[in-house]
């Protein structure tokens, strides 16, 4: 071994020794008695903080340290009211000191629920009956009863509120309903210390529709779905909660408009859908048909969505259905287009003649014994007809050359009538080959 590596060597060595060395003196070997202080009260059922605590140990190179204490090496015993000794433990060596446990004086509900639901569950932590009793939730062990608060205090410490553990784990309930509505009284006991606050427990004042269901729109048939459906309850006192009632008074083979009732605990609202006619699947004569004669041309247009139009010699649109082999067309034309206003029991009409190529003024009054509201009524002329206008948006002429009749739209001052007609005929279709037939013919027609 070369110089340089003995001096290494011894290097290390001391090292060794000084750390081993530096151990030793740390070693506690006691408590200094007269250096232990402590708090001079405690609160009843209280703990003490270790950082509350000041304890010097003595090292075995004669040095004295204040020594850390943890909570588990602090004992005494804090239900006890009065003077207590209170031992600290550090590293086996043990010293005391004195302090006073203040009484228990009294318990407070400071804060809880306005009311209470009618049938609402809640987790009372225990009853006097035991762990926890009618209205408890199993499962459970932790306190659920919503802005409940708890208050203790002592004598001469002033007071604290209870923490959720100290209601769930020591606080006694007795017991009460909310499945019945009224006021009741209820005892809580902490710590062999008792107080009586009233619980109301209130029934539901109404209910409301807070949003409708996503879907309000529905065909024929289809199935009513409250996806979206947002209801909410009004108690007395409280904060408004959604509630999830029973949706009644759907029918889904219904046409039209329909009022659908939600019910909850003997409330109800209710809001509007509609179910519209289902289309009808697409009839066998969809598709543009065409006839030619050495005397005229027409075509039919059938659409998918059971309207249909008409070009050629003969022009006009409106709906058709299919039964079988029945084809019913209903017709639809403009009759006229006119200005009008009221006054009184006058009604004045004007518009263009396209026979003539002339505007027209007409002026008729309301026929005796006939009532109405706006154009609602029957109107009589003077000249050669009389017209009944229906609140259902239909109309009618009667003159001495016959009787017309077909729906009527108002927009603003504009009155428009339309002639309606229906004609009912038989098909056949063979391939590419449409023949309609009625009383004044046959039509065979070519699918284009």
């Amino acid at each position: 071994m070369n110089g340089k590596n003995k001096v290494w060597l011894l290097t290390a060595v001391a090292a060794i020794v000084l750390s081993l060395a530096g151990c030793a003196s740390m070693t506690v070997v006691g408590i200094d008695e007269s250096s232990v202080e402590g708090p001079k009260q405690v609160r009843q059922y209280g703990t003490i903080s270790p950082g509350d605590i000041t304890v010097y140990a003595e090292y075995k190179d004669g040095s004295s340290k204040k020594a850390n204490v943890s909570a588990g090496n602090i004992t005494f015993d804090s239900s006890k009211a009065g003077p207590q000794t209170v031992t600290v433990t550090v590293s086996g060596f043990r010293a005391s000191f004195t302090t006073e446990v203040m009484p228990l004086t009294g318990i407070s509900v400071v804060t809880q629920n306005a009311a209470w639901r009618l049938g609402t569950q809640v987790r009372v932590p225990r009853t006097a009956g035991g762990q926890g009793g009618a209205l408890a939730a199993p499962g459970n062990d932790r306190n659920n009863w919503p802005g409940l608060e708890i208050q203790a205090e002592w004598q001469g410490m002033g007071s604290e509120k209870l923490s959720d553990r100290d209601i769930s784990d020591d606080c006694v309930f007795s017991e009460f309903n909310t499945g019945t509505v009224g006021r009741y009284d209820v005892t809580v006991t902490w710590r062999d210390m008792k107080t009586t606050f009233p619980v109301n427990v209130v029934a539901l004042q109404s209910i409301r529709i807070d949003r409708p269901p996503n879907k309000t729109t529905y065909v024929q048939g289809e199935s009513f779905s409250n996806t979206g459906l947002r209801v909410m309850g009004t108690w007395p006192g409280l904060s408004d909660m959604e509630v999830n009632g029973s949706v009644g008074g759907y029918d889904a083979n219904k046409l039209g408009k329909q009022t659908l009732t939600v019910t909850y605990q003997g409330k109800s609202a209710s809001f509007e859908v509609e179910v519209a006619e289902k289309p009808a699947e697409a009839a066998p004569i969809v598709g543009k048909w065409f006839e030619k004669k050495d005397t005229y041309e027409f075509f039919f247009i059938f659409n998918a969505d059971g309207t249909f139009e008409t070009g050629g010699a003969l022009i006009g649109s409106g709906k058709y259905s299919v039964s079988g082999s029945i084809l019913t067309l209903t017709a639809r034309s403009s009759d006229a287009k006119d200005t009008f206003s009221i006054s009184g029991n006058e009604l004045t009409l004007t518009g263009f003649n396209a026979i003539t190529g002339s505007n027209y003024t007409q002026t008729r009054t309301r026929k005796a014994g006939t009532t109405g509201t706006g154009i609602v009524g029957t109107w009589d002329s003077n000249v050669w007809s009389e017209f009944t206008f229906t609140s259902n948006g239909r109309w009618e002429e009667v003159s001495s050359s016959g009787r017309r009749e077909g729906v009527y739209e108002i927009s603003g001052n504009e009155l428009t009538r339309y002639n309606e007609s229906v004609s009912v005929l038989t098909f056949t279709l063979s391939g590419n080959t449409l023949t309609l037939t009625n009383e004044n013919g046959t039509n065979t027609m070519t699918r284009q």
